[in-house]
């Protein structure tokens, strides 16, 4: 086979390169290795093509021989159907509701992902081509990139990052909140794009909460060092426990404060904190965090200030705990909650 004239959906639908990618067979590993070395001006392809494995390694569904073998067949159609007459690459791109398709381990198989759609597009020469991952209420989301660094996107969240990153800088885009855990690389920072603020690291962990609806991007550090930026260049150094608030509205710079860990970032081990929020903002969260609509009746004050946490709580229990002290009733209809005086 003559690997030479491969495509970058060649490599990602041959199963020895699979193997190599994903490290099951010895003999492909080392194949593939001197097969790279022998031939780098290839380079670029075999990058590519191993990101876009390597990214859905975390989520693959293991399916059985048999389907492995009949989904791989699916998977060779579309391309097929959709490949073109000039050179093209393969595009991850993601759907926002039905996501469907692409490769495997030791064969090509149909994966399903929970959140998004892998297909095949054209891509002009100097285009990049970019992965977005979303999130809808009541969902959380690991994300592995292909440097090693990690993302855990919270309810109601974007993520959006090149197929492959260029020689200078990582550079990704979030709408909502993550929080990241990035492998130290010197030579090629760590961007972050959240609105008009950029984040720049070379190695560290962090938080961004950064959603649309909400007057503050908040940026809380908690490993490393953190350069962060608005497009007015406004500029603050972070160190560990230290967190920068940019009011969208005043667009006025960057206020730095210290923040206690489990308000900030404990909602990726399941932590639901509230600090002096009122109870319009909790209701909010628990919209977000559970995946429900929250219909509140209109004599009910919602200007109060609380304070509280509960850990991998069902809903129930915090309706109740917050009835007690606002003296209401509600009823959860399936994804439905209504909020009545008593």
């Amino acid at each position: 086979m003559n690997y030479k004239l491969f495509s970058v959906e060649d490599f990602v639908l041959d199963e020895s390169f699979q193997s190599f990618v994903y490290k099951t067979d010895d003999k492909s590993v080392s194949f593939w290795l001197n097969w790279i070395e022998e031939n780098p001006e290839k380079r670029n392809l075999v990058d590519e093509a191993s990101y876009i494995l390597r990214s859905i390694l975390a989520e693959k569904h293991q399916l059985s021989t048999a389907e492995l073998k009949s989904e791989s067949e699916k998977i060779r159609a579309v391309i097929k159907e959709n490949k073109p007459k000039s050179k093209q690459v393969l595009l991850p791109h993601i759907a926002k509701y039905n996501w469907k398709l692409l490769a495997g381990v030791a064969a090509t198989i149909l994966l399903f992902l929970s959140i998004g759609l892998f297909q095949v597009f054209n891509v002009a020469p100097n285009q990049v081509a970019y992965i977005v991952k979303e999130t809808k209420k009541g969902q959380k989301l690991l994300v592995q990139l292909a440097d090693g660094s990690t993302i855990n996107l919270n309810a109601e969240s974007s993520i959006k990052y090149p197929v492959q990153f260029n020689k200078n800088i990582r550079e990704v885009y979030i709408e909502g909140e993550a929080f990241f855990t990035v492998v130290k690389d010197k030579s090629k920072p760590f961007v972050v794009h959240a609105d008009n603020i950029t984040t720049t690291v070379l190695g560290t962990s962090f938080n961004i909460s950064a959603y649309k609806n909400e007057h503050n991007i908040l940026i809380a550090l908690v490993t490393g060092k953190v350069l962060v930026e608005d497009a007015e260049s406004n500029k603050m150094v972070l160190t560990p426990g230290l967190m920068a608030s940019y009011n969208k509205e005043i667009k006025k710079g960057f206020e730095k404060s210290t923040f206690n860990f489990n308000e900030v970032i404990g909602w990726k081990d399941g932590i639901l904190s509230f600090k002096e929020a009122t109870l319009a903002q909790v209701f909010t969260n628990l919209e977000r965090w559970y995946g429900v609509t929250i219909t509140v009746d209109k004599t009910i004050d919602l200007e109060g200030k609380y304070i509280g946490s509960f850990q991998n709580e069902p809903l129930s229990n915090i309706l109740d705990a917050f009835s007690m002290v606002e003296n209401y009733k509600y009823k959860i209809v399936e994804k439905n909650v209504t909020i009545t005086k008593k």
